[in-house]
């Protein structure tokens, strides 16, 4: 709870205040624009190879990739110990090079763990999963976990120094390394590997922010700087990676629950409407994220009290933008999905209709969901993390226990993202108001 306070209003800001402002919008501007750019091309490489790859590869074979980004999806975001979301903070550069030397380390280790646990029981898992041809895709999981892990440690590294045009040049080279992975190996006459392969070569592929001016390389950090960094922040390793991991839990454990009760045919189609609700909308949510990011964090080591102001003017423009293409795959899903990827999936554009609001919600909301962690709030964030995760399952588990048709299921699915969303942005706002009042009344 925060105590209320009485600050004075001007009508008008001051003339260095006007500059700052226009400064720190067009810096923001052309920041979002640079790694738009770049995401733009990588993604819409991605996006374009869609009915290609529903074409040269089969349902399992696309089950097999649903349930296996479902399972990078829930390892991935921990496998840096949530490292990078401290990465901008630092006031110093070497205290946050540190930082990013000591995830990229987590990483490699939490990767290797990944592809020997996968060889010691990924066949069962597999069977248990509904997807048997999984079994032989763990050693690319661990090599996936890896990548997605270095990918995230140098995207903060990249965010701290604003160096938004590497980030879009990195974020093209990404989808260019995933797409010639996958509809290479298809045309080669590769199964599931060649989609599961494409997802960790992709990221690697990305790599080069480590080599780009001020990148990593040129920032070594020792292993008592490292162990110094990682202790100051210990509460992101401590708490906010069991937060990453409850929130990717409420995203990706529906997915695998739907494969364990519905079989490889749903999880799918499931699957496929996931990746085409999505990949656009990641296109634009992950270019603004990164300038979010790297903008809320240079408004809290300032102290101005603009944090509130950004979190709700983002979300704004995303909820407009993601309006009008909402509407239409609500309204001509079903014929939309078979024209697009062929009659076989048509079933899928069923689904899209049906989750399209959810991913509305999702989209407007994810890009300032780092709001709670730039104000070191892991507890809160911890909470609404086990909250959605709580709803998510227990909905799941009443439609799984009741034999749901999978179109009900997914209804239900759609109705807690929305609520959850929802209440993450309360809780950003909030928390960026007091942060503002905080600051105003220090002033």
């Amino acid at each position: 709870m925060t105590v209320p306070t009485v600050t004075a209003v001007r009508s008008s800001p001051a003339p260095g205040e006007k500059g700052a402002a226009r400064a720190t919008g067009s810096r923001r501007s052309g920041g979002t624009l640079s790694v738009l750019s770049g995401t733009a091309a990588g993604q819409a490489l991605v996006i374009a190879s869609m009915p290609v790859l529903t074409r040269l590869y089969s349902v399992r074979d696309l089950a097999v990739l649903a349930v296996f980004t479902s399972l990078v999806g829930l390892l991935a975001p921990v496998a840096a110990l949530r490292l990078e979301a401290a990465v901008p903070l630092p006031d110093g550069d070497r205290d946050a090079a540190a930082l990013a030397w000591s995830g990229f380390v987590s990483a490699g280790l939490f990767g290797g763990v990944v592809a020997v646990a996968g060889l010691a029981v990924g066949a069962p898992v597999s069977r248990l999963l509904g997807v048997p041809g999984l079994g032989g895709q763990w050693l690319s999981l661990g090599l996936a976990v890896t990548a997605m892990g270095l990918f995230q440690i140098t995207s903060a590294w990249m965010i701290r120094t604003r160096r938004y045009r590497a980030l879009g040049i990195r974020d093209c080279a990404v989808g260019v390394g995933q797409v010639a992975t996958q509809v290479g190996l298809g045309v080669a006459g590769a199964s599931a590997i060649g989609l599961t392969l494409g997802m960790g070569l992709g990221r690697l592929a990305g790599l080069g922010g480590l080599l780009c001016g001020g990148g990593l390389v040129r920032r070594p950090a020792g292993p008592r700087r490292m162990a110094a960094a990682v202790s100051r922040y210990r509460r992101f390793p401590l708490v906010a990676s069991w937060s990453a991991l409850l929130n990717t839990a409420g995203t990706y454990t529906p997915v695998l629950m739907i494969a364990a009760a519905y079989g490889d045919h749903t999880v799918a189609l499931v699957g496929l409407t996931i990746r085409a609700l999505s990949a656009p909308s990641a296109l634009i949510t992950a270019a603004v994220a990164q300038v979010f990011q790297g903008e809320a964090a240079a408004v809290v080591r300032e102290r101005a009290p603009r944090l509130r102001g950004l979190v709700l003017a983002t979300v704004r423009r995303l909820l407009l933008l993601g309006a009008g293409p909402t509407a239409v795959v609500l309204l001509l899903g079903p014929a939309l999905f078979g024209l697009v990827f062929g009659q076989t999936w048509v079933l899928a554009g069923t689904f899209g209709s049906i989750m399209g609001i959810g991913y509305l919600a999702r989209f407007a909301v994810a890009a300032v969901s780092h709001t709670l962690l730039i104000l070191e709030r892991q507890g809160q964030q911890l909470r609404w993390d086990a909250s959605r995760l709580a709803l998510t399952l227990g909905a799941m588990t009443i439609c799984l226990a009741g034999h749901a048709p999978a179109t009900v299921t997914v209804g239900v699915l759609t109705a807690t993202q929305v609520v959850g969303y929802g209440a993450l942005l309360v809780s950003c706002l909030r928390a960026a108001g007091a942060h503002d009042r905080d600051v105003a009344g220090a002033s």
